[in-house]
């Protein structure tokens, strides 16, 4: 992404912990396990996301029981919006066709079109809009080992190619402010 979108990203780890996420554009949180947040860690998503953050949140290798514990904390953290979750963003979302990097199909491991049937036809993708912007995506199938590139089978989320434009986009977008 540093090459062909010109985008310099500092990756790393962090704790949630007060202004940790100060300066950042995008945080991403992923998972396997089950979890629970502290209410000092909910306000500091709350708060990074109320000054303009972009919170992507993937479940790693699409199963687990990351995805409840997903559910459950953004239920916490933004009550009157969490019921966005239930539905998969629309397929004409920005985050799909709007920019300049090609649109992506979505196209699924082998395992994940088993799991999935025929809601691995389309992305699955959740989105909170928190003020009027899209302050939380959410992806109850795998973005992170697809990120790195892995082809292994046994995950139920998207292609590498796949995961990585969607990714790419997502960035872009909130960048130049489409999102």
């Amino acid at each position: 992404m540093s090459n062909s979108d010109k985008l310099k990203l500092d990756l790393q780890p962090v704790e949630l912990t007060k202004d940790v996420l100060k300066g950042y554009k995008i945080a991403h949180l992923t998972g396997v396990d089950k979890f629970t947040l502290s209410d000092d860690q909910r306000n500091v998503i709350k708060d990074f996301v109320a000054a303009g953050g972009l919170l992507v949140i993937d479940a790693c290798g699409g199963f687990g029981e990351f995805d409840a514990s997903v559910q459950a904390e953004l239920s916490k953290i933004f009550p009157a919006e969490a019921s966005q979750i239930a539905e998969p963003l629309k397929q004409d979302h920005p985050i799909y066709t709007a920019g300049a990097i090609p649109k992506p199909q979505p196209k699924y491991r082998v395992y994940a079109m088993q799991k999935l049937g025929a809601d691995a036809t389309r992305f699955r993708l959740r989105g909170l809009t928190i003020g009027g912007k899209l302050g939380v995506v959410y992806s109850p199938d795998d973005l992170s080992v697809g990120l790195v590139g892995m082809p292994i089978d046994g995950i139920v989320g998207y292609e590498p190619e796949v995961a990585t434009t969607l990714m790419r986009r997502i960035i872009t977008l909130k960048n130049a402010g489409g999102i």
